[in-house]
């Protein structure tokens, strides 16, 4: 959710998490920029690693009908 922040300022960010057991959040604030980017690279390494299970979906496949 994007914030309007002046710089400076002091903030009280208050998050409201629910677990049945133990549970570990990391949490950090990035600027738009910075989250763009990370998202690209991470549907970019989503993208890599989709097409190398096709490809070795389809190689799987090819082994099967010649044997």
């Amino acid at each position: 959710m994007p914030f309007e922040l002046q710089s400076g300022a002091r903030y009280d960010v208050i998050i409201r998490v629910l677990s049945t057991g133990t549970l570990i959040l990391p949490i950090s604030f990035k600027t738009p920029t910075e989250f763009h980017a990370a998202a690209r690279w991470e549907q970019m390494l989503q993208g890599v690693l989709g097409g190398l299970g096709l490809c070795l979906l389809l190689y799987s496949l090819t082994q099967w009908v010649a044997l």
